[in-house]
């Protein structure tokens, strides 16, 4: 199990963060244009020859319902992320990024996505037009530390910039300029990929992070607060996506419906939500609500998907105690420990149990039999099965094996 740290580690540290912009680097770099960009583990092309890349990536569903192949987005890259371009396919292009891995279906540790070809830019473009500078190094460790924050901000919140005219993701990085700050805003260089142009932009403080917490215990508190204030939205509520990882859109109501409709050559049935009509969709898996909040916190964090955390993460032990911020792991899904007091996870939860949302909820409202963590640490050291409850509190299924993974042993071992 412990390997797969290790390789964490070594992968993420080798990315020569202090050195990231030497001009040998820039060949296969790129960076990402668009705010928000679909991501999926193959090709889309091949599927139709008879749609273009463009209307296939406009053809991803909010989320499957039972044919996982009805939605092959797996991941989605957010502005000024930096990646590797590995290969090209007609309009598609293969990239690797470094501030994550994830381990496939066959045991294999991966890094890479397609995306289409426009989402993304060349790095040498822009060392050639001496913009090189508003774009961040990739958010990695070194010697297993978070790598400096000093000179960057992360959005906490979705943020319009009026002289692009495009919203950004929670979670996007930029580089800061503090010359040029307000009483009330950051200022930050903005690269406006339409025509280089590198703009400056003002970031309301609130909406702001520009330093990592000091402790690990501080760094916890951070990730419980901010899943808190995501779910707490005043603006509304943060749609499930399948594979989505950004946050831009909120949904003032939960409406939903299943569909049926012929995806990539298939008749197969799939969520939406009605005139919901703006590409991609923007919102949250299970998994990569966690990567997304805890990145934002400067956790060493790097796994994508449930396989992962549960190969990654130790198990609560039975001389430990629950703490805020440990995940949930069961087979396919994760939640976050958010209020011991009053028993409450925090998930970004599919549309199948009714919800397709980012919510904090009892336990008692999620599992059959299971009223407070100290029943939930019952199931994880016995290995009881017990049963998931749709909204209706009917079950949805029957989880085989649950674990509590401790959020304190990502800083073991480093």
């Amino acid at each position: 199990m412990r390997h797969y740290r290790v390789y964490v580690l070594f992968f993420i540290s080798s990315s020569l963060y202090a050195s990231y912009w030497k001009a040998d680097n820039f060949a296969d770099k790129a960076v990402v244009r668009v705010p928000v960009a679909d991501a999926t583990t193959r090709p889309l092309q091949p599927l139709d020859a008879q749609k273009t890349a463009q209307e296939l990536y406009n053809l991803l569903p909010l989320a499957p319902d039972k044919h996982l192949l009805s939605c092959y987005r797996t991941h989605q890259f957010l502005f000024n992320e930096t990646v590797t371009i590995k290969r090209t396919q007609g309009l598609e292009v293969e990239c690797a990024l470094d501030n994550f891995f994830y381990i496939d279906d066959d045991g294999k540790v991966r890094n890479s996505f397609w995306t289409l070809k426009s989402n993304i830019l060349p790095l040498s473009g822009l060392i050639k037009n001496q913009k090189i500078n508003a774009v961040p190094a990739p958010y990695c460790t070194k010697k297993g530390e978070i790598c400096s924050h000093t000179g960057l901000l992360s959005l906490s919140w979705p943020w319009y910039n009026p002289s692009t005219q495009q919203t950004y993701s929670a979670g996007t990085r930029f580089i800061r300029k503090p010359e040029k700050d307000t009483p009330t805003r950051y200022a930050i260089a903005l690269l406006d990929s339409t025509n280089l142009a590198v703009k400056i932009g003002y970031v309301p403080k609130d909406y702001s992070i520009i330093e990592f917490a000091k402790t690990k215990d501080q760094s916890k508190r951070m990730f419980v607060r901010m899943l808190k204030k995501w779910v707490a939205n005043p603006s509304g509520i943060i749609g499930y996506v399948w594979g989505g990882c950004s946050f831009i859109k909120s949904y003032r109501d939960n409406r939903f419906s299943l569909v049926s409709d012929i995806r990539f050559g298939k008749q197969v049935e799939f969520w939406q939500r009605p005139e919901d009509c703006e590409r991609p969709f923007t919102g949250c898996e299970c998994s990569a609500l966690i990567l997304r909040v805890a990145q934002l916190c400067g956790m060493p964090y790097f796994y994508r998907n449930t396989t992962t955390i549960e190969k990654c993460l130790r198990p609560l032990g039975r001389n430990e105690r629950v703490e805020e911020g440990d995940i949930i792991w069961y087979q396919g899904h994760v939640q976050i420990v958010s209020d011991l007091r009053h028993n409450k996870l925090i998930e970004a939860v599919g549309y199948q149990a009714g919800y397709g949302i980012t919510h904090e909820i009892e336990l008692e409202k999620v599992f059959a039999g299971i009223k407070t963590y100290r029943d939930l640490m019952q199931v994880h050291f016995t290995k009881k099965p017990l049963k998931r409850l749709d909204k209706n509190k009917k079950p949805l299924r029957t989880i085989r094996e649950l674990k509590i993974l401790k959020l304190s042993s990502l800083w073991e071992n480093v």
